[in-house]
């Protein structure tokens, strides 16, 4: 008979068995971690580069239906007293060559432009602006004038006949209010004329920080990114061949020159996407891009995303 202190425990046997089956159970619990945790990460990268897609798209869907825009003027009334060399060419581009991204570059007036407060009394006055002149902490120690910070800056005085682009050469304040000039204007501009800012927008395919991304030179200045993740962007420019307003045809730039353009009366861009993290697919994907198979590298997501946009300033 036991003594009634003694008490029983596990054997070795019961023991190991039980760390067995410890060891399964962490096991499995690791397993479903791992897979969330890459569920996560894909769902994540996926939701990313769409976000990114969207993205680029709005922002080239923009500046598109901006493009050509010179006021209530016509864009053949345009004359350009620059002498920085504006491009008033308001649509172009150029096909990448040995398989490289396309480029497009868009011109016109931006913003929803400012008044003057009568006619000018020579063609070198300064433009006098219905409009007070405040100042701007993104434009200091400039002062502000819509979108126009001052001397320096493009612009464009347009009436619903002519337009003239031309650059700033000083700016009012508080008190004055005007945009002086350094260039005689092609016509006595009067109270029905607006002064808008005037911009060139080249958006191409880069490398920036390790990632290709979608940026953008604004009037000639460096490129700058706008969007990671854009691996490549192709443009097909849909022409009005019988004058009713409408795209009769889809074709690349290649070899169009500047006349080529005339006739564009809408875009169809296409981007390929990537995620910006790497070993997310089990195998390497491949999407079909511009009549090719493509394989994402690093095992990357990808996703071809396209949209048709319409140059509102040049349908009738």
């Amino acid at each position: 008979m036991r003594p009634s202190y003694f008490h029983g425990g596990f054997s070795l046997a019961e023991v190991l068995v039980a760390i067995v089956i410890g060891l399964f159970l962490t096991a499995g619990i690791v397993q479903v971690f791992v897979a969330n945790k890459q569920t996560y990460r894909f769902n994540e990268a996926l939701a990313r580069m769409q976000e990114n897609g969207r993205l680029a798209m709005e922002l080239m869907a923009s500046d598109l239906r901006m493009a050509d825009f010179w006021g209530c003027a016509p864009r053949d009334s345009v004359t350009n007293l620059n002498p920085g060399g504006f491009v008033t060419v308001g649509l172009s581009g150029t096909n990448g060559s040995n398989g490289a991204a396309d480029t497009i570059t868009l011109a016109g007036a931006t913003g929803a432009g400012l008044r003057l407060s009568g006619t000018l009394a020579t063609p070198t006055a300064n433009i006098l602006l219905d409009a007070s002149v405040t100042g701007d902490n993104d434009c200091t120690p400039k002062f502000r004038v819509g979108e126009i910070c001052g001397a320096g800056d493009t612009v464009l005085v347009s009436d619903c006949e002519k337009a003239d682009i031309f650059t700033v050469t000083d700016i009012g304040n508080s008190s004055g209010n005007f945009l002086g000039h350094a260039v005689a204007l092609s016509k006595l501009y009067g109270g029905n004329a607006s002064v808008f800012s005037a911009r060139t927008a080249e958006y191409s395919i880069a490398i920036s920080k390790g990632q290709p991304s979608l940026g953008v030179k604004e009037n000639g200045g460096n490129w700058r990114p706008v969007v990671e993740g854009v691996q490549d962007l192709q443009i097909a420019y849909g022409k009005d061949t019988d004058g009713n307003g409408a795209a009769d045809e889809y074709a690349s730039a290649a070899g169009g020159g500047a006349a080529w353009f005339d006739n564009v009366v809408s875009v169809r861009v296409a981007f390929l996407l990537q995620s910006t993290e790497t070993g997310l697919a089990d195998s390497p994907q491949q999407v079909q891009f511009n009549g090719q198979t493509i394989t994402c590298p690093d095992r990357r997501l990808c996703q071809v995303m396209t949209g048709t946009i319409t140059l509102r300033n040049r349908i009738k």
